[in-house]
């Protein structure tokens, strides 16, 4: 859960300036990676403890988005959790948002990322 969510942040920021820098990047980034990133035990530790704190419906909703991994509609999940689809998109929202707010209040740097 954490670590899928934590690789999602990381894909999303990568999207993020390739966009920024246009489709040439320079031939330094093309170069594979050849040594793998070990996780991030602060990072991995600051995640579950803004989980934690996450209200119960916000909490429940963007748990289970994650852990779908993408592979179910929003539809899905929502009548999973007994919640109408509009209902469940505003936790998930209310979810990031606070999530966002304790990972930078823990010292985490989204830079600008929202």
């Amino acid at each position: 859960g954490l670590t899928r969510m934590a690789i999602r942040i990381a894909r999303n920021r990568a999207i993020d300036e390739v966009r920024r820098f246009g489709r040439e990047m320079p031939a330094d980034h093309n170069a594979p990676i050849t040594t793998p990133v070990e996780p991030d035990p602060f990072l991995r530790d600051t995640i579950a403890t803004c989980r934690e704190a996450l209200p119960k419906r916000p909490a429940q909703a963007i748990s289970l988005r994650i852990e779908s991994t993408g592979s179910e509609d929003d539809h899905v999940l929502a009548k999973r959790l007994g919640m109408k689809l509009n209902t469940f998109l505003q936790n998930v929202s209310r979810a990031r948002s606070l999530l966002m707010k304790c990972l930078e209040k823990h010292g985490v740097s989204l830079g600008g990322w929202t």
